[in-house]
C-alpha cells in the first residue's frame, strides 16, 4: 500500500515544484522559448527523456513540442502548473481528455471493473491516489457507494490507477527538467551579453511591452506614409524603384522547365503599377496591425476577443513576410543567386522561384549565398529569424561579402529582415497562438478579394500603359506627378475608384468582420435556425457595407472635400496641397558641436552629398538617443522620453545618400520635428 501511496506524494511534490516555477519564471520562460532556435528547443526537450513510459504520454512528441512558431509546450506547462492534480485527472488542455481518459482508452478498459478483495485507487480531492482494498463481505450500502464511485470514475482498478500516477509523475518530471533547461539557456545568454565598451552603440535586454510594439508598428506605418509622400514629389524616388523593378523582371530568370510558359513580358507601365501596389500593400498591412494592437490596449473584453485579435495579428505578419520573401526571391534570382534559382509561371501574372541544386553544396563554398537561399525557402517566420544573426556576424567579419549584393538586393533583404524582426518582438509580448485553419481569416479574406481584383487589372490592362519612353524618362521634372496622376485617373476610369481605395477598404472590412466574428462566438451556442439566420444576416451586412463604402468613395471623388485629397492611401499628387502637416517644425534649437551640425545639415539638404553612417550614429547619440543594434545591420534609435523609436537599416556601403537620405530626413521631421534649422553650431 505504501508503495503506490508514495507515488501520490511524489506527484504532489513535483506539481508543487512546477507551480512554483510557473509563478516565479513564467514570463522569462516564454520570452526565452520564443527566441530559441529549433535545435536549441530539441536539446531542452531531449534533456527530459520520459524513458520507458513514453507510451503513457502521447502529447510528448518532439516535433510538436520543438516546432518553431508553436506555443504547445508553453500551454502544456501552464496547464500542468496551474491546474490541480484532480483537475488534470478529469480534464486535459482546452477541455480535452484528462489523464484518466487517456489511460482508460489507451489501456485495456475492461480492467476498469469493481475489484472485490483486490486493491483499488481513489482519485478525489480528499483521497487523491490513495490505495484501498474492498472486501466482498461489505454490506449493501457500502457496496452501492463503491459501485457509484466506480461509475463516476472516482474509484479505479489497481492497473488503471498505477498507469495514471505513472503518467502524471512522468509528465511533471519532464516539464520540470525542460523548464530548468530553458532557464539555463536564459542564464547563459544573460552572462554572454557583454555591454559595449566603446561608442554610443549598446546592447539591450529590456523587456518589451505592448506599447513598445505599438510604437514600432506606428514607426513602420509612418515609414510607408513618408515613402508615398515622397513618391508624389520626387522623381528620383519613383525612378529608382521602377529601375529596380525593371532590373529584376521575371523574364531575366531562366525557366525551371524549359519550353514551359514564360509569362507576359514586363512593361514600364507594369513596373510602375507593381511599385505602387507593393508600397500600398505594406501600408495597409501595417496600419491594420496597429489597429488591432490598439484594440488590445483598449478596455478589456472577453478572452475570446483577444484570441481572435492574436490570430489576426500573426496572420497579418505572415502575409507581409510572404510578400517580402517573394520580392526578395525575385531580386536575388536576377543577381547573386542567378545560377541557383529557376522560375515558373502560374498563368495569372505571378512567378515563383525554385532552387535547382542541392543547398548543401554552398555551406562551405559560399556561406552568404547559402544563408540568403535559406531565407527564400518555405518556413515559418520565426524559423527565418535563425539566419539573420548568421548573416550579420558574417558581414561583420567579412565586410567585403556585403559588396557582392546589389543595392536592390540589399533593399529587398532589409524589408524582409524588418518584418522578421517585428514578429520576434510581437511574439515576445503576444504569444503565437496555435495553428487554426479557421482563425486569422478576417483580413485574409479581404486581402484575397483585393488580390483578385488587382490581378485582373494587372494581367489585362496595366501592361498596355506607356507612361514614359524609358525608365530614365521618369527622372524628368514633374515626371513622378504626371505618371502617378495618369495611373490614378486610369484606375478611376476603369474601376470608378482611385488606386488606393481598394487597400483602404480591405483594412476597414477587417475591423467590421472582427465585431461580427465576436458575436458569432455567442450565436454558435444557439440552435440551427438562429445560426443560419445570423450567417445570412452577416453576409447581407458585408455585401451592403462593401457597396456603401464604394458609393461613398465615388461620391467624394468629385467634391472639393474629395477622398484623394485627404487619404494617406492616395497616390494623387494634388493631395499634397491639403497636407500642411507633412512638414513638422519644432521650436527647439539644439546646440551641438560643428561636426554634428554639419552632419545634420547634409541630411536635411536635398543635394546629392552623402553622410557616413558612423557620423549619423554619433550625431543621434549627441541628442541623447540610445542606439541598439539588431543582427548587426539594423539599429533601433530610441530618444529620451516616451516618443516612438526609429528602426533604421544600415546602408549597404555605410553611406546615407540618395533615396535613403530623403526618406530618413522626412522621417526625422515627421516623428521628432527635426529640420535643418533645429541645429546651431556651438
Amino acid at each position: 500500500m505504501m508503495e503506490y501511496y508514495s507515488y501520490s506524494l511524489q506527484a504532489q511534490k513535483l506539481h508543487a515544484e512546477l507551480a512554483r516555477k510557473y509563478t516565479t519564471h513564467f514570463h522569462t520562460i516564454c520570452t526565452t522559448w520564443v527566441f530559441l532556435t529549433h535545435g536549441e528547443r530539441e536539446q531542452c526537450i531531449k534533456a527530459a527523456s520520459p524513458g520507458y513510459i513514453l507510451d503513457l504520454q502521447p502529447e510528448w512528441n518532439l516535433n510538436d513540442l520543438a516546432a518553431l512558431g508553436s506555443s504547445y509546450l508553453l500551454e502544456l506547462f501552464k496547464h500542468r502548473a496551474t491546474k490541480s492534480l484532480i483537475e488534470q485527472y478529469r480534464r486535459g488542455m482546452d477541455g480535452g481528455p484528462g489523464d484518466f481518459k487517456v489511460i482508460f482508452f489507451k489501456k485495456d478498459w475492461r480492467k476498469h471493473v469493481p475489484c472485490w478483495d483486490r486493491p483499488c485507487f481513489y482519485f478525489t480531492e480528499e483521497m487523491y491516489g490513495e490505495k484501498i482494498e474492498i472486501s466482498s463481505l461489505c454490506d449493501s450500502d457500502v457496496e452501492n457507494k463503491f459501485n457509484a464511485d466506480f461509475e463516476a470514475y472516482a474509484l479505479v482498478s489497481e492497473f488503471i490507477g498505477q498507469q495514471i500516477l505513472f503518467r502524471q509523475i512522468a509528465l511533471l518530471r519532464c516539464l520540470n527538467t525542460v523548464v530548468e533547461a530553458i532557464l539555463e539557456r536564459h542564464r547563459q545568454h544573460h552572462l554572454s551579453s557583454q555591454p559595449a565598451s566603446k561608442g554610443p552603440i549598446r546592447d539591450s535586454t529590456v523587456k518589451l511591452t505592448l506599447q513598445d510594439v505599438i510604437d514600432r508598428t506606428r514607426e513602420r506605418e509612418l515609414n510607408f506614409e513618408v515613402y508615398l509622400s515622397l513618391l508624389r514629389e520626387k522623381p528620383e524616388i519613383l525612378c529608382e524603384d521602377v529601375k529596380h523593378q525593371y532590373d529584376s523582371r521575371p523574364e531575366l530568370t531562366p525557366l525551371l522547365h524549359p519550353g514551359g510558359s514564360t509569362g507576359p513580358m514586363t512593361t514600364l507601365g507594369l513596373n510602375v503599377f507593381d511599385v505602387v501596389h507593393d508600397k500600398l500593400g505594406s501600408l495597409t498591412i501595417w496600419k491594420t496591425i496597429r489597429g488591432f494592437l490598439d484594440l488590445l490596449k483598449g478596455p478589456p473584453k472577453h478572452e475570446y476577443y483577444h484570441s481572435i485579435i492574436a490570430h489576426e495579428l500573426h496572420a497579418l505578419c505572415r502575409e507581409e513576410f510572404y510578400r517580402k520573401r517573394r520580392l526578395f526571391a525575385r531580386h536575388i534570382s536576377t543577381g547573386i543567386a542567378f545560377d541557383w534559382l529557376r522560375r515558373s509561371h502560374d498563368g495569372f501574372g505571378s512567378s515563383s522561384y525554385h532552387e535547382k541544386r542541392k543547398p548543401g553544396e554552398l555551406i562551405h563554398k559560399d556561406p552568404q549565398l547559402h544563408y540568403l537561399l535559406c531565407l527564400h525557402r518555405e518556413m515559418h517566420v520565426l524559423q527565418a529569424a535563425e539566419w539573420l544573426p548568421k548573416l550579420g556576424n558574417m558581414w561583420k567579419k567579412h565586410p567585403s561579402e556585403l559588396e557582392r549584393l546589389s543595392e536592390r538586393e540589399f533593399q529587398a533583404f532589409s524589408e524582409l529582415a524588418t518584418i522578421i524582426a517585428f514578429v520576434e518582438d510581437l511574439s515576445s509580448v503576444i504569444m503565437p497562438p496555435p495553428c487554426d485553419p479557421y482563425q486569422g481569416l478576417l483580413f485574409e479574406d479581404s486581402w484575397k478579394e483585393l488580390g483578385r481584383e488587382m490581378a485582373k487589372i494587372r494581367s489585362k490592362e496595366v501592361r498596355k500603359l506607356n507612361f514614359a519612353e524609358s525608365v530614365d524618362g521618369t527622372l524628368q521634372p514633374y515626371a513622378a506627378r504626371c505618371i502617378l496622376n495618369s495611373l490614378d485617373k486610369w484606375m478611376r476610369k476603369k474601376t470608378r475608384q482611385r488606386m488606393g481605395f481598394p487597400f483602404e477598404k480591405a483594412s476597414q472590412m477587417a475591423f467590421h468582420k472582427l465585431e461580427w466574428e465576436y458575436e458569432w462566438k455567442h450565436v454558435k451556442r444557439s440552435g440551427h435556425a438562429e445560426k443560419t439566420a445570423f450567417l445570412l444576416e452577416r453576409e447581407r451586412h458585408f455585401s451592403k457595407l462593401r457597396n456603401q463604402l464604394l458609393l461613398e468613395h465615388r461620391a467624394k471623388t468629385d467634391k472639393e472635400n474629395a477622398w484623394h485629397l485627404h487619404s494617406v492611401y492616395s497616390i494623387s499628387p494634388n493631395r499634397d496641397r491639403l497636407q500642411p502637416n507633412d512638414q513638422v517644425h519644432s521650436s527647439q534649437i539644439f546646440k551641438v558641436n560643428p561636426t554634428i551640425a554639419k552632419s545634420f545639415a547634409v541630411i536635411f539638404e536635398e543635394a546629392l552629398r552623402a553622410v557616413p553612417w558612423q557620423s549619423f550614429i554619433n550625431a543621434m547619440a549627441s541628442l541623447g538617443f540610445s542606439i541598439v543594434p539588431r543582427y548587426g545591420f539594423a539599429y533601433v534609435f530610441t530618444p529620451p522620453g516616451s516618443v516612438m523609436p526609429l528602426c533604421i537599416q544600415r546602408p549597404q556601403n555605410k553611406l546615407i545618400q540618395g533615396q535613403t537620405k530623403l526618406i530618413l530626413a522626412r522621417r526625422l521631421n515627421r516623428v521628432y520635428g527635426l529640420s535643418a534649422g533645429s541645429f546651431e553650431a556651438d
